[in-house]
């Protein structure tokens, strides 16, 4: 795991690669660096390392906010059913919705339980098949000169 910062009482992102966390740490850096003190962002290693630590993270007291940021892969839906049924089985109280909105999932705190607020996102648009890797082709402006040529490298 590689903590960006380890400021308790603060939130944490749990991704699946350390792809996915250098690029939410370079865009939080471009976008507002004071967003890197606000939370930390941790590689599991894979969806089901994900999967297996969301249980745990939802329970931990020091974080006032999780988040899980996982790839569709061919079926986005699927991805959903994954980590809400881990969310549900360790916490039946949070109520989760029955379906991933297109600007992903806020599910508030429950202050009555004491579960944190959780994020959802799936890659690339929580509707999709697919991935990080199609999350960042979306960002490219249309004409760019560049993507071309980076695609031809690759």
């Amino acid at each position: 795991m590689t903590p960006v910062n380890a400021n308790a009482n603060a939130g944490l992102l749990a991704v699946e690669g350390l792809t996915d966390h250098h690029f939410v740490l370079h865009l939080c850096r471009k976008a507002n660096p004071a967003l890197e003190t606000r939370f930390s962002c941790r590689d599991y290693r894979g969806r089901q390392g994900v999967l297996d630590a969301a249980g745990v993270l939802i329970n931990n007291p020091n974080f006032a906010a999780i988040g899980f940021l996982l790839d569709a892969d061919n079926d986005s839906a699927q991805c959903w059913r994954d980590v809400t049924d881990r969310i549900a089985a360790a916490a039946p109280e949070i109520q989760i919705p029955p379906a991933l909105a297109g600007n992903g999932a806020i599910i508030p705190a429950n202050l009555d339980f004491g579960s944190p607020r959780i994020g959802i996102w799936i890659m690339p648009d929580n509707s999709s098949a697919g991935d990080l890797e199609n999350f960042v082709t979306q960002m490219m402006p249309d004409g760019d000169q560049v993507w071309p040529l980076a695609q031809a490298y690759i």
